[in-house]
């Protein structure tokens, strides 16, 4: 199914994973446990056919490609299909994003808003403001704050050009 872009939505990983995405990768596609099973009990998944996001963004601040942009993500309930899903690796709910990969979105970001002109530094939203019942991308990520980093690192960008 095709992706239609207007939104960037960050995630935090909840955990470190040595082998990056990869690792993501074989979480998220595992098959899901029987109907009734403990998922506790086995080694299961969320039975997807990829890594939910687009992009996730290591400690290092290593940017490593998920799904294409075009293909519908596995990441935010109702804009799986208009958004670019980002992952940041680290729980950032006890810890705080390494300055590597705050710089790296930054980068990634000012990218994305140029290929996407319809995503804009406003249009950038944490899961959790679009999930209630969530804390991602956790709540030492102050999206205000984040979401004016990228607006003014784009205007110097560009004034640079």
């Amino acid at each position: 199914m095709l992706n239609r872009p207007t939104w960037l939505i960050l995630h935090h990983s909840e955990a470190t994973y040595p082998h990056g995405i990869e690792e993501v990768r074989l979480w998220h596609t595992l098959p899901k446990p029987p109907e009734g099973e403990d998922p506790i009990s086995g080694v299961h998944g969320n039975g997807w056919n990829d890594v939910g996001y687009q992009y996730f963004l290591r400690k290092s601040g290593e940017r490593q490609k998920g799904r294409e942009e075009w293909v519908k993500g596995a990441h935010t309930w109702r804009y799986n299909g208009q958004s670019i899903g980002v992952c940041m690796e680290g729980n950032f709910d006890i810890e705080v994003p390494t300055y590597e990969q705050v710089l790296e979105f930054l980068n990634l970001c000012a990218n994305i808003m140029k290929r996407h002109p319809m995503i804009t530094p406003d249009r950038i939203r944490g899961h959790r403001e679009c999930a209630s019942r969530k804390t991602c991308p956790g709540i030492n990520v102050d999206l205000d704050r984040l979401r004016q980093l990228v607006k003014t690192y784009q205007e110097n960008l560009f004034s640079l050009t």
